[in-house]
C-alpha cells in the first residue's frame, strides 16, 4: 500500500481512485524527485509532500510542527480533525523534551 507524505494511504485518495494520480510516497522516497515533477506535470504538484522532501521528514505526523498551516490549507484532513489533534501532539513534543 502506498502512503503519501500527508498519511493518507493512496487507495483512499479521491485523485488515485479518479486514475488522476499514480501514487504518491514518502518525503525521503529514492523515486521524491521523480514523483514530486511527476505530480507538478499531472495536477500542478503537491505542496505538502515538497514540505516534507524539503524537511527531511518521511510523514508529516513526524514533523515537529505538525498540524502546520500548510495541512490547514491544502491537506487532505478536516481543520476540525486537525484541531483535535493539536493536544496530542504537543504532549509528544512535552514528553520528548522529558
Amino acid at each position: 500500500m502506498k502512503v503519501g507524505a500527508c498519511g493518507i494511504a493512496c487507495e483512499i485518495c479521491a485523485l488515485y481512485e479518479k486514475g488522476l494520480c499514480k501514487g504518491c510516497c514518502s518525503g525521503i522516497d529514492k523515486n521524491i524527485l521523480k514523483t514530486i515533477e511527476w505530480l507538478r506535470n499531472e495536477i500542478g504538484g503537491c505542496s505538502i509532500l515538497e514540505c516534507a522532501h524539503k524537511n527531511k521528514i518521511d510523514y508529516c505526523l513526524r514533523c515537529d510542527n505538525f498540524p502546520c498551516k500548510l495541512h490547514y490549507e491544502k491537506g487532505p484532513y478536516e481543520n476540525g480533525f486537525l484541531d483535535s489533534l493539536k493536544p496530542y501532539f504537543k504532549k509528544l513534543k512535552k514528553n520528548d523534551g522529558v
